[in-house]
């Protein structure tokens, strides 16, 4: 009885820290999206668009995990916009802030909605 219950604990404690490991894998992967999509915008400002391509390919990839399932839709589009607008202008980007649902406060939601207020002169 008594090695069952030490095979017990063992397996209890080594639960608790595969469950805690897979948080931090989580939040690596939310840190690493964030560092890209900063990248992504920043060489889209300095036109640089062989970066943007790496970085556009990169990030659709990423978007692809369940840690990102939440914030998928949101994600893709303002990707998705920005990345039109190196081609196509602004209007692509200002048409998803506009479809943005109000109560987005996901991956880059400061930024995003800073371009909101910014695009639509609100505060």
């Amino acid at each position: 009885m008594k090695k069952y219950i030490f095979i017990l604990i063992i397996f209890v404690i080594s639960s608790i820290g595969c469950s805690q490991e897979a948080n931090v894998e989580k939040e690596l992967q939310k840190n690493e999206m964030v560092d890209l999509l900063t990248d992504y915008r920043e060489n889209l400002s300095l036109f640089k668009y062989v970066e943007v391509e790496q970085l556009y390919i990169e990030i659709k990839n990423m978007l692809t995990k369940d840690v990102f399932a939440e914030d998928r839709e949101v994600l893709e589009g303002y990707v998705e916009s920005l990345y039109r607008a190196k081609d196509e202008g602004m209007q692509m980007y200002q048409h998803f802030l506009e479809e943005l649902p109000s109560d987005y406060d996901g991956i880059i939601s400061e930024i995003i909605w800073e371009d909101y207020n910014v695009i639509f002169g609100e505060d």
